[in-house]
């Protein structure tokens, strides 16, 4: 997806999450998680060689290759083009936008979301979506970062990520001296938060 969030003109963008740095949260989804995940799949699935064979060319591009770009009779394909992601054709799943979240929603459902008295997103990943999957600083405003969401939303989440906006200093502050940055990603603090 394209490197840009739409947000309000005196929010400047943030750096998009990247899943290069050795202990983040990201490097070990990619690093850790998700091989174990197609290990456990291989091993646990009486597939067939040629199964097989796919989900060790899935291992191997996923912890050692790169993106390759989707063949031309691709379904999908020309939603792949509209959001970018042919720009990231042959670099590494580590040096792109980490799940390559998309912030804008396509025009229908914009509507249908426009519409609407409250859109609640729950769970962390639906707010790195919101958020652009972006390492916004803590103090950002949420009804900045959402400026560009088409209605009233509210995020509901258990910090699994190092993604967050609108925390106050003071609050940040003896978080990091109490835990390090282990709140950010421990599962041990939550939050809700709403933008009118």
């Amino acid at each position: 997806m394209r490197d840009t969030v739409s947000r309000m003109p005196d929010t400047p963008p943030a750096p998009v999450i990247l899943g290069n740095e050795p202990g983040s949260f990201p490097h070990g989804v990619l690093a850790e998680r998700h091989p174990a995940i197609i290990r456990q799949v291989r091993e646990a699935v009486p597939y067939g060689p040629d199964r097989r064979r796919a989900l060790d060319a899935l291992l191997a591009s996923c912890t050692k290759g790169v993106i390759e770009p989707l063949p031309a009779d691709a379904p999908d394909g020309d939603r792949w083009a509209a959001g970018g992601l042919d720009d990231y054709a042959g670099r590494s799943w580590f040096d792109v936008p980490w799940l390559c979240a998309a912030a804008a929603p396509p025009a229908d459902l914009r509507t249908e979301l426009a519409a609407a008295t409250l859109t609640i997103v729950k769970g962390d990943l639906n707010y790195r979506r919101l958020m652009g999957d972006r390492m916004w600083p803590p103090a950002t405003p949420f009804a900045d970062v959402t400026a560009y969401f088409p209605g009233p939303v509210a995020a509901l989440r258990t910090l699994k990520s190092d993604v967050i906006t609108g925390l106050d200093a003071r609050t940040e502050a003896a978080l990091v001296e109490t835990e390090g940055q282990r709140w950010r990603t421990g599962g041990t603090h939550a939050l809700i938060q709403v933008r009118e």
